[in-house]
């Protein structure tokens, strides 16, 4: 959302969402940003690592 510059609102239209539920993943994000990230930096390596072992 914040990435693509949507507010919430135009987010919830995008996607068909309601309101409520882009408010939710809003304030999980917010409340669990250090998390996603790390998260987000492991998927990356491990699909690096498999491209890696399948280009060999």
């Amino acid at each position: 959302m914040k990435a693509n510059g949507q507010t919430p609102e135009a987010a919830a239209e995008t996607w068909d969402l309601p309101i409520e539920a882009v408010r939710e993943a809003q304030a999980y994000y917010d409340a669990h940003q250090e998390l996603i990230h790390h998260e987000a930096v492991e998927d990356r390596s491990r699909a690096e690592d498999t491209v890696t072992l399948r280009s060999r």
